[in-house]
C-alpha cells in the first residue's frame, strides 16, 4: 500500500468572517467549503493520512 502523510492548516469551514476584506469567487460560505473539500479530495486519497493543524492556545 502506498500512502502519503498530508499536512494542512485549519481550513475554517463555516467561518463567515474569513472572507471579510478579501476577494474570492464564492457566493457563499457553503460554496467555499465545498470547493475546499473538492480540492482536498483531488490531492488526498482515502488511504492517505491527513493531519489538520488547528490553532492551539
Amino acid at each position: 500500500m502506498n500512502h502519503k502523510i498530508v499536512f494542512t492548516s485549519d481550513l475554517y469551514f463555516g467561518q463567515t468572517n474569513i472572507s471579510r476584506g478579501s476577494e474570492h469567487p464564492f457566493a457563499s460560505v457553503e460554496e467555499m467549503d465545498l470547493a475546499l473539500i473538492k480540492r482536498r479530495n483531488e490531492k488526498v486519497n482515502a488511504e492517505d493520512i491527513s493531519l489538520i493543524k488547528h490553532k492551539c492556545f
